[in-house]
């Protein structure tokens, strides 16, 4: 977040040409007075322009057969969703292996940076409220995991699914229904053996649009959180950052390919 009368979505407009010319002159002189600011927003470029560059030297050929593999289980279909899926992970991977915080990076065609944020606010405040719940963490729990799925997907309107990610040694423990903006939102928790929880925040996104994997921060707990398809997702939870891109991208692909689930 930032301070002041501006928020991280408007960094992001700015930074993407996508403030109306109208408020760019108060917005530009906020700036000037702001310096901490100035230097996120430098960070920000910062990290869009690595992510970029690093992107189309890893895209220039063809996908990887393990990355298109592991999205359409082997199929020989080549849309252009699965290919941006592809680089999708491939952003995940690169991101980790580099170390980066990755705070943005656009795949074509989808402005949407206010709703994300509201996304991805909305999911820490919800994973800081119930994370720490120690008798009623979920109101459904995992032992009705069928029952919670379709009670969430008949309240959101959409099917919904939850991700396996128990390979990543993180068990679903079960759900609960949220309010969204307009409409319900769901959120999901996962336990590690230790008793370290992670949640998956899943909110309405009615005009289908695609955005950035952005990551966010309050405290120690972070969150990785993107549009894709009738969904927001965010991935929440207090983790090392390169812990939580892992969870994230296997959610990521889970979504993409849902049948495996």
């Amino acid at each position: 977040m930032t301070s002041g009368p501006y928020s991280a979505a408007d960094l992001h407009a700015y930074l993407d040409g996508e403030m109306p010319a109208q408020e760019r002159a108060a917005f530009e002189e906020w700036l000037a007075a702001n310096p901490d600011q100035r230097r996120l927003l430098g960070d920000f470029k910062a990290d869009r322009q690595r992510l970029r560059d690093a992107l189309e030297a890893a895209t220039a050929g063809p996908v990887p057969e393990r990355i298109e593999n592991a999205l359409t289980g082997g199929a020989k279909q080549r849309s252009r969703h699965i290919r941006q899926a592809a680089a999708a992970v491939l952003i995940f991977a690169l991101g980790a292996a580099a170390g980066w915080g990755v705070s943005e990076f656009s795949l074509p065609g989808a402005p949407a940076a206010a709703t994300a944020t509201a996304t991805a606010e909305r999911a820490l405040t919800a994973h800081l409220v119930y994370a720490a719940e120690v008798l009623h963490p979920v109101e459904v729990g995992s032992d009705q995991k069928t029952h919670l799925v379709n009670w969430l997907s008949k309240r959101m309107g959409h099917r919904l699914i939850a991700p396996d990610l128990e390979a990543a040694g993180m068990k679903l423990i079960g759900g609960r229904l949220l309010p969204g903006d307009e409409e319900a939102a769901a959120q999901l928790m996962y336990e590690d053996a230790s008793g370290k929880r992670v949640t998956l925040y899943v909110g309405s996104n009615p005009q289908n649009r695609q955005t950035a994997f952005r990551l966010a921060k309050r405290g120690s707990v972070r969150t990785f959180y993107w549009l894709d398809g009738p969904f927001g997702y965010a991935l929440a939870g207090d983790l090392e950052e390169d812990r939580l891109l892992e969870l994230a991208q296997l959610v990521y692909r889970a979504m993409v390919n849902p049948a495996e689930q």
